[in-house]
């Protein structure tokens, strides 16, 4: 994808560069040239992230994302819309980050974002072991974009974890340099998003997994999870009348009509539907008729 069209991704990268002092490369040279045993994904599309650390023989891989997708091994599911909290434990052990996570709830961003201790635990040990960082659109999507960057660069500096990046379609790198202790927020995480109820996820017509049996039609398909049987009270799959909201912006509402189809594959209550292109944060409410 042409970086030109995505405005977002920009001031992401130019804070992500400046704060890891890194070269950010494109996620299409992951396992290219070189082999990692380690690495973890974060705001990728769980399937992807699945297919791209089997594809590249990765041993030791953590998925950290909303979506739950039978098929997917080692995710930890945080909360939509709670990547601001999950960048800060990715920094709780970071020497250059001590001051700013001293001011933090850690119990309150832990508890908001669904992540048990468990999965904490593991989130530190790779971020204390190294590896490579795989970071999907999800980030630079969201409202707090920048945040997230400044927290992600300053680990992969400390850490010296080499940083991959979805939609990018060249190596990018910054000649400016930041001090993070002038410039992080601590307020940002004080109140954290609730979603609860029925979701979708926004991917690219590529990227929709074959498991899910997509077929060509001219009727846009929205692959669901049983749940979504009660939640949108239908019995069987068939065309219906489906009312989208987007999670970051209450003010963004879509109806239309959708073929609904079942997915034994696709568990909890958030569904998938592909679109030509992605320009808002990918997960979108589905509001019940």
């Amino acid at each position: 994808m042409d970086t030109q069209s995505l405005p977002n991704i920009h001031a992401f990268l130019q804070t992500l560069g400046a704060y890891s002092g890194k070269v950010i490369k494109p996620l299409k040279d992951f396992g290219v040239g070189a082999t990692h045993k380690r690495a973890l994904s974060f705001g990728l599309f769980a399937p992807l992230a699945q297919e791209i650390l089997e594809r590249a023989k990765v041993t030791q891989g953590i998925i950290l994302h909303p979506f739950f997708f039978e098929d997917t091994h080692n995710i930890y599911r945080y909360e939509i819309g709670t990547e601001s909290g999950v960048s800060a434990l990715l920094g709780l052990e970071c020497e250059s980050l001590a001051e700013f996570v001293a001011e933090l709830d850690i119990g309150y961003i832990v508890n908001e974002s669904s992540l048990c201790d468990e999965e904490v635990t593991h989130i530190q040990d790779f971020v204390r072991s190294g590896g490579a960082l795989i970071l999907g659109r999800d980030l630079y999507l969201h409202t707090q974009s920048v945040f997230i960057a400044q927290i992600l660069g300053s680990v992969a500096k400390e850490r010296n974890i080499e940083i991959f990046m979805q939609d990018l379609s060249h190596p990018y790198e910054t000649s400016t340099a930041i001090d993070i202790r002038d410039s992080l927020d601590c307020a940002i995480l004080e109140e954290l998003p609730e979603n609860n109820g029925a979701f979708a996820y926004v991917c690219l017509e590529s990227e929709m997994p074959e498991a899910f049996g997509a077929k060509q039609s001219a009727m846009q398909e929205l692959f669901a999870p049983e749940s979504f049987k009660a939640i949108l009270k239908i019995k069987t799959q068939g065309v219906y009348p489906i009312k989208l909201m987007s999670a970051m912006d209450t003010q963004s509402v879509e109806n239309k009509e959708y073929q609904v189809s079942f997915c034994p594959a696709i568990r909890g209550t958030i569904g998938c539907l592909s679109k030509a292109q992605v320009l808002q944060y990918p997960f979108v409410r589905i509001l019940a008729p």
